[in-house]
């Protein structure tokens, strides 16, 4: 399951439209709907903005395209074997870990 699918997963569940979700997290309709299509890699920001309004999602199911399917957001993350695009966003993730808690503790 790609970003994407679960990004659409995750608009559904917060009761927003494409067009709502894209106005909450202050990103343009036409970025949300590349990521959402996966002609577009989402950016640091983006899950950043994805995670302060949602939460309660696992980081680790969001970003892994090898994770399982599964419609609990909350789907356990062991032993997924990382992709390139993975380490990079985990690269990505692990340099802004301070914005990160910033986010998360104004929540």
């Amino acid at each position: 399951m790609t970003f994407g699918d679960k990004l659409k997963q995750v608009i559904k569940r917060s009761g927003h439209n494409q067009s709502d979700f894209a106005e909450v997290i202050e990103e343009s309709f036409s970025t949300l709907n590349k990521v959402l299509n996966n002609h577009r890699p989402p950016t640091f920001e983006l899950i950043l903005k994805v995670v302060s309004i949602q939460p309660d999602i696992d980081l680790n199911w969001l970003i892994r395209d090898d994770a399982p399917s599964s419609n609990d957001l909350n789907e356990p993350t062991l032993n997924y074997k990382k992709s390139a695009e993975v380490n990079k966003i985990m690269a990505a993730i692990d340099k802004n870990v301070n914005t990160l808690r910033a986010v998360l503790t104004q929540i």
